[in-house]
């Protein structure tokens, strides 16, 4: 196996990838969606189509939505919410998952509820990625789906990008190449969602439409706050990039190069309203085989030795060289750190705010028959 650097962006999968998606009915589809409502913003015209032709569809909600707040209180006209009403919250969106999934026409059982807290899918990623990639990969053997339609790594909510890495690590096959299809969906991104090019597209039917539509009502819920944003969603063609990261994303973290000397990513971080404070550089090192390994680094205002941590105990486990700004520079990791038949994800992660200023990227990636470049 060689090790190449992968350009943020550009698909790790070596199926065949459609500039269109079609259906037949012995297309199986696997859906991952962070939270209910999310498998019918992202994909529901395709589910609608999926469930008219007769293809097997399965979806897994890897959260119950439980903890969002404002529109809990919108919905609910309460103040004051508790743990209990959270519970009956999380209760609730799955029945109105359910009814949306009903709506597009699909059976009863297709639905999977992992139940992993909302807002904590990253601390599930950096801490304890088993929770859902064992389940998930559970499914898969079960299912042996086709068509994988998964959140997107660029996406700004940290639930999606988290799920997205979830996904790759529980889904990508550790021996050849993977030729099912991959389809992935960002929702929490306006301006990336109107770039162009689109790489893969569904153009619906009015009647799928008018059915995602009606889906997206069952989560009422959700739409006392974000009824108008919701409804756009059934008016325009469903978009999807063909991994789990966007080529369009231009992500602040880029791989540099790697070599005997170290390996080296290139930082260029910018404000974003929303996500702002101290950057703190995130790794995922998925090598075929291991658990993955998370990795921290704080980065400094200017020059110096920056220590590299395991996310899950907080232990010293390296010295980096950082050259730069608080916003931009390279970062060196010691070349053992990081093993040549690694993937790596990268996110650069800001101490305050909600969403992100980017979401996760695939900076290195493993492909049979490569051999690393010469120096870092």
């Amino acid at each position: 196996m060689r090790a190449t650097p992968h350009t943020p962006g550009t698909p790790v999968s070596a199926a065949p990838l459609p500039t269109g998606v079609a259906l037949t009915a012995s297309d199986r589809v696997l859906l991952i969606a962070p939270h209910p409502d999310d498998e019918v913003l992202g994909a529901g015209a395709l589910l609608a189509r999926a469930a008219r032709v007769g293809a097997t569809m399965n979806v897994v909600f890897v959260t119950d939505g439980e903890n969002n707040p404002w529109a809990q209180r919108a919905s609910e006209l309460r103040i004051v919410v508790g743990a209990e009403a959270r519970m009956r919250f999380g209760a609730r969106r799955r029945r109105e998952a359910l009814a949306s999934l009903a709506r597009l026409g699909h059976r009863e059982g297709c639905a999977t509820f992992l139940g992993l807290p909302d807002q904590g899918l990253t601390r599930i990623l950096l801490h304890e990625p088993g929770l859902f990639v064992d389940r998930c990969r559970s499914i898969v053997q079960r299912l042996a789906p086709t068509h994988l339609v998964v959140p997107s790594a660029a996406d700004l909510h940290p639930d999606h990008s988290a799920a997205a890495v979830l996904a790759r690590l529980a889904l990508e096959p550790e021996n050849g190449p993977d030729r099912r299809t991959w389809l992935s969906y960002l929702i929490h991104h306006p301006a990336l969602s109107d770039a162009a090019p689109v790489l893969a597209r569904f153009v619906p039917t009015e009647a799928e439409r008018a059915t995602k539509l009606a889906a997206l009502r069952c989560h009422r819920s959700q739409r006392v706050l974000r009824g108008v944003w919701m409804a756009r969603f059934a008016d325009r063609d469903e978009r999807f990039s063909l991994d789990i990261t966007d080529p369009r994303a231009g992500h602040p973290v880029r791989f540099a190069g790697r070599g005997t000397s170290g390996f080296a990513l290139e930082i260029a971080s910018s404000s974003r309203p929303g996500a702002f404070g101290r950057r703190t550089l995130l790794l995922v090192i998925a090598v075929p085989g291991r658990p993955p390994l998370s990795l921290s680094a704080s980065l400094p205002r200017s020059a110096r030795s920056v220590t590299i941590r395991a996310t899950s105990t907080g232990e010293a486990v390296a010295e980096a060289a950082w050259s730069g700004t608080g916003r931009q520079g390279r970062l060196v990791l010691p070349a053992e750190s990081v093993p040549p038949e690694a993937t790596v994800f990268a996110k650069l992660e800001r101490r305050f705010g909600f969403f992100d200023e980017a979401g996760w990227t695939c900076a290195w990636h493993a492909t049979p028959g490569d051999t690393p470049p010469a120096k870092a």
